[in-house]
């Protein structure tokens, strides 16, 4: 996807460990997973190219998938624990 001749891509999942944490922290250490990919948005300043992009034949979009893998890695490093299905909160 192109927009005024630049690639428009979505960021790797290791460009979004800080982002998500740091969206995380600023919505009080606790949040739901919508929350905390809506705050990545906002932080990050992200076009509507990349927030729409579609990822594979799900209803998810790229990002949705890459900030899942961000939030898989940030957990095995025990930053934050799953609350629920749909919630975390940081534990650093």
């Amino acid at each position: 996807m192109t927009l005024r001749n630049k690639t428009v891509e979505v960021p790797s999942y290791d460009q979004l460990l800080n982002p998500t944490l740091e969206a995380l922290h600023g919505l009080g250490s606790s949040a739901s997973i919508d929350e905390i990919v809506g705050k990545v948005i906002e932080n990050l300043s992200l076009p509507k190219e990349v927030v729409e992009q579609p990822h594979g034949r799900g209803n998810e979009t790229e990002l949705e998938y890459r900030l899942s893998w961000a939030r898989t890695y940030l957990k095995k490093i025990r930053t934050y624990r799953q609350l629920g299905q749909r919630s975390l909160v940081a534990l650093r």
